[in-house]
């Protein structure tokens, strides 16, 4: 832990110089503000009283948990016998001793990690989850290839990030939300292609601005140089500053001074064809073909919270607009939603611009700035890139098809109810399944094909309750194992053995989902069935 923290106190220093031009001190002095927009790393003990950390807080309490590193993927256990494969509950409590949860998940060439779940080929990293190709990250959640990054939620491929939130390729950025290509921004939300901009929003391809409005780059550099003095100042003695989210909580106090023609056209919407998509998806998977996707919204979002989208009035034009489920717990918090406006309106907010005599008086609070700023301090939670069709009721859409209820959907089709589909279709009520297809209630998976309440597994086909497992087929209530196929729990059947079992196994189960629109186990709550 030292080492570690060695490191990346000096990354911290380092990344602090590059942004506000000197050091602010100890990173371990600014962990509980870095952290205010990360979810926080669950950490457990495991049977041997080891500290074990996760990434996923869905696990049931009282089960039982292990670190990745004392696990025996090849270990495996003798079958169950008749009565106790009689019926799903059966297996449920013959099978608890083998149900283990796995964290401490650092995979590929990562090393030098810390309180951290999640790593994937990543170095000097501290109490982070979900970091993949990254180095010098410490509180950090949902990055992608990232470097001196601090405080940072749901960004790719930026460097030299503090305190910020969803981006893509920014650099020298200080508290920004959702902005992209853009380098030394601060406090400033949903810039595209800017550099040297302060208290901006929406704008595109520009520079030297502070709230929308563009000056001459001496003037510009004189006034950064002032308020990122004052930044410093501020931090070193409150180990916290204002976040912009506060400044445009309290511009909501203010009426909206832009209005805005509705700009949206006549695109007609068939919600047919995903009701089409789920109806085949349940009968592939669990042989009865369920139908009206809506009724059985409570299962599909049981354990995939951050699809819900948030749909209200735009204050601009009145339109619909909508906030992605993974980014809207700050409208909560922070109680931002009157501010929420579309994605192609925050485009048009960046051709506003507050008042020249406002900037001469810029102070650093944010009672002060909402004054100034709030005729142009808006947010849109929801972008769309590349070629969208028929998407309903989602938000930060990149080149898909056919999606439903859901946030982010990336080059996905056929979809619904679901969080961060990635180069995948066919998927429901399930949270970051990549590059997989036929999936419902899978989780953090990649490579699959035909599973239900899966969590944590990779490279496997016609998996059920299946929890870290790898190039497994044809199983069920299988845990912490690799290279099986007609398994149950761990342990091998004769194939027309196992798909008697199954076949009954499934029918328990699509007949209480269909009765009851909802199914009592699910792969977060196996290992729990004695408490």
């Amino acid at each position: 832990m030292a080492e570690v923290y060695g490191v990346l106190n000096k990354a911290w220093k380092s990344t602090c110089k590059t942004v506000f031009g000197e050091e602010l001190g100890e990173l371990k002095d600014y962990k509980d503000w870095l952290c205010e927009y990360v979810h926080p790393t669950r950490i457990e003990l495991s049977g041997s009283a080891e500290k074990v950390c996760l990434s996923i807080d869905d696990y049931c309490k009282g089960a039982k948990f292990a670190g990745l590193e004392k696990i025996d993927l090849s270990k495996r256990f003798e079958p169950l016998g008749i009565n106790e494969v009689k019926d799903i509950d059966s297996i449920v409590e013959a099978l608890q001793d083998r149900f283990s949860y796995t964290g401490n998940i650092i995979l590929g060439n990562s090393r030098f990690v810390e309180g951290s779940s999640n790593i994937v080929d990543s170095s000097f990293i501290l109490d982070s989850i979900m970091i993949n190709d990254s180095k010098y990250l410490a509180y950090c959640d949902l990055v992608k290839m990232q470097e001196y990054s601090f405080g940072t939620y749901a960004d790719a491929e930026s460097q030299f990030a503090i305190k910020c939130r969803e981006g893509h390729k920014n650099r020298r950025y200080f508290e920004c939300h959702t902005n992209y290509l853009s380098t030394d921004c601060f406090y400033s939300a949903n810039l595209q292609n800017c550099t040297n901009c302060m208290f901006s929003f929406g704008a595109e391809a520009k520079s030297h601005l502070v709230g929308n409005l563009q000056l001459p780059e001496d003037k510009y550099l004189s006034l950064k140089s002032k308020i990122k003095s004052e930044i410093a100042d501020i931090l070193r003695k409150n180990k916290r500053i204002f976040s912009l989210l506060e400044v445009i909580e309290k511009s909501c106090d203010y009426a909206p001074e832009i209005k805005l023609k509705t700009g949206k056209g006549d695109e007609i919407l068939d919600k047919g064809v995903i009701e089409a998509a789920f109806s085949k998806t349940t009968r592939l998977i669990l042989g009865k073909e369920l139908k009206g996707i809506d009724a059985y919204s409570k299962l599909l979002q049981k354990h995939s919270p951050k699809s819900e989208v948030l749909a209200m009035p735009s204050p601009l034009t009145g339109e619909r607009v909508y906030a992605a489920g993974y980014l809207s717990q700050v409208v909560g918090a922070y109680g931002i939603k009157s501010r929420l406006v579309g994605d192609d309106e925050i485009r048009k907010v960046g051709d506003f611009h507050i008042k020249a005599e406002s900037i001469e008086k810029l102070s650093l609070d944010s009672d002060s700035l909402s004054k100034d700023l709030h005729p142009i301090a808006y947010l849109a939670l929801d972008g769309k890139t590349g070629k969208l069709l028929n998407m309903i009721d989602c938000a930060i859409t990149q080149h898909s098809e056919s999606c439903y209820h859901g946030s982010p959907y990336v080059y996905s089709k056929k979809c619904g109810y679901s969080f961060w589909p990635r180069h995948s279709e066919y998927i429901f009520g399930s949270s970051a399944a990549l590059n997989s297809s036929f999936c419902i209630n899978s989780h953090y998976s990649k490579f699959l094909t035909r599973t239900f309440e899966v969590d944590c597994c990779e490279n496997s086909s016609d998996l059920y309750f299946s929890h870290n497992c790898e190039n497994v087929q044809n199983s069920l209530f299988c845990f912490n194992v690799k290279n099986l196929k007609n398994a149950i729990g761990n342990a091998s059947f004769q194939p027309d053995r196992y798909r008697a079992i199954k076949k009954s196994i499934l029918e328990q189960v699509a007949d209480e989902i269909e009765k009851k629109k909802d199914f009592r186990w699910d792969i977060y709550n196996l290992a729990c069935a004695k408490n």
